[in-house]
């Protein structure tokens, strides 16, 4: 009984009064579109022009839902700016209720389960390669269909609970670097993973790794993808992967604190080659720069020793100088939480 619902609203529609109530336009629609089908009361005669205009009526009695919605998203947008504030509009969407409680990746993902063939240990690799081909299609497939975001940590959650057989290292190692590039965001899950595998003793591919790494970190840094690229210096450091003089010039040209820290504790470890042009970062160290974006990289080479006697003032400052003289450092050259 949509077309009655449709024209005279549900509320009023429904009432025992209306129900029956033939000086209702929509209950004689009604009528009359059951009669053209013997009765039945679900769907439209496909054909006649009368289907057609039926169709407006529900049609324009949805669209003046979904006005109402986007009335509301527009005065909440008002009311928000009025505190300077923004809808993210990659996170707000109108939505029909009734709404699935959980979207289809979340289900798929959590009631994932590897398959296992204990006692024939060749079935038991190719049933869990198969597996992880499965796993990683669906979060690509999923990926590719929706804007939602997270969906790769949280399969991680899931994939985390299986040890990775060493015959299918290789296949994994492929597939988790293939996932970085589909999605950014998985950067410190995929570097962790990589790493506590190597602490397992698995043979990891490091003539792979440091092609990959190297055009990862030169990609990002074009993009002005900080995180990214301090994830993957981490990375370098704890693989002790050497970086391309190509690379290690672009790094030498950013000023991001933590990045610019990164790569001198880099080449306290060898990794940036033969000698690196560090003229742009000792440029950047002078006593303005405590109080600037870059104060903590002026710190550490005081604490460090970089660059000689170059930040003497720092033991001068009437703030820092506290600091330095309880010989407080805000990095630890050797920390890995995997391997911790």
């Amino acid at each position: 009984h949509s077309i009655s619902w449709a024209y005279h609203t549900k509320e009023v529609a429904k009432l025992r009064s209306s129900m029956k109530d033939s000086s209702l336009l929509g209950n004689r629609l009604d009528i009359l579109v059951r009669n053209m089908q013997d009765g039945q009361t679900m769907g439209l005669p496909i054909g006649p022009i009368t289907s057609l205009i039926i169709e407006e009526i529900v049609g324009t009695a949805i669209d003046v839902e979904y006005e109402e919605a986007d009335k509301a998203l527009n005065s909440l947008n008002k009311i928000v700016r009025k505190y300077e504030l923004d809808l993210n509009s990659n996170k707000t969407k109108i939505v029909k209720i009734p709404h699935p409680l959980e979207k289809d990746w979340f289900y798929f993902f959590k009631n994932f389960k590897f398959s296992h063939r204990k006692g024939n240990y060749d079935i038991e690799i190719k049933v869990q390669k198969n597996n992880l081909k499965e796993f990683f299609d669906r979060i690509f497939q999923y990926k590719d269909e929706t804007n939602d975001k997270g969906i790769a940590k949280y399969a991680f959650t899931i994939l985390r609970k299986e040890i990775i057989l060493r015959e299918n290292w290789s296949f994994f190692e492929a597939l988790l670097l293939q996932l970085i590039i589909v999605d950014t965001s998985t950067t410190s899950i995929v570097f962790e993973t990589i790493e506590g595998y190597k602490y397992r003793g698995y043979p990891i591919n490091l003539e792979r790794l440091s092609k990959f790494i190297n055009v990862f970190i030169k990609d990002n840094i074009e993009m002005n993808n900080d995180f990214e690229v301090s994830w993957a210096l981490n990375f370098v450091k704890n693989m002790r992967i050497n970086l391309d003089k190509g690379v290690v010039d672009l790094l030498l040209k950013i000023d991001n604190a933590i990045i610019m820290i990164q790569v001198m504790l880099l080449e306290d470890e060898k990794l940036l080659g033969d000698d690196p042009d560090f003229d742009f970062y000792k440029n950047t160290v002078t006593e303005e720069s405590l109080y600037e974006d870059t104060w903590m990289f002026t710190y550490e080479c005081h604490i460090q020793g970089w660059f000689g006697n170059v930040s003497d003032f720092v033991s001068k400052d009437k703030f820092f100088s506290q600091l330095s003289s309880r010989g407080i450092s805000f990095i630890n050259k050797h920390y890995s939480e995997i391997s911790e």
